[in-house]
């Protein structure tokens, strides 16, 4: 580079950093992030001890799940009722570990309210359409992940016992 190309250019100040925007209905943008602990429709319901809670939901489904796959020799004996076993243990793990991570309740979302502030706040109409599409698309989301989690254990247990 040469000086006249830089001499128009100005160098940012450590100090200055870009002003966090928001974009339409007050829904924060890429750069922009809620305060902890506020609700925001659609995308935040619960605060950090609910996402705690959920956490330790996760951690406890996942023990669980290795407890479960332990006994991988049902799958002959009663292959129905194994395999809807563990799809549903991996669902709920995958739903308390996502839950956690997005900081979204899906039952709270499903009901339309909010216990993020400690007590139970109902929420609008039009809230409610946001909360309760982002549930299904976490819910349909965690079932679908959870139903190939739960593939992969069967598949390699069996694969294990063939050989």
């Amino acid at each position: 580079m040469n000086d006249d190309e830089t001499a128009g250019r100005k160098d940012p100040v450590p100090d200055e950093r870009p002003q966090k925007r928001e974009t339409y209905d007050g829904i924060p943008g890429p750069e922009a992030s809620p305060p902890p602990g506020t609700y925001v429709p659609g995308v935040c319901n619960i605060n950090m001890k609910g996402r705690m809670i959920r956490a330790m939901g996760a951690l406890a489904g996942f023990v669980l799940i290795i407890i479960y796959n332990e006994k991988w020799e049902l799958v002959l004996v009663h292959p129905v009722l194994y395999t809807l076993g563990l799809i549903t243990l991996a669902f709920g793990t995958t739903l308390s570990f996502v839950q956690s991570m997005l900081a979204f309740c899906v039952f709270d979302g499903f009901l339309g309210r909010t216990f993020i502030t400690g007590h139970e706040v109902r929420v609008s109409e039009s809230d409610h359409t946001k909360d309760r599409r982002r549930a299904l698309l976490i819910a349909g989301g965690s079932f679908v992940v959870g139903a190939f989690f739960a593939a992969l254990l069967l598949i390699e247990e069996l694969n294990r016992s063939i050989q």
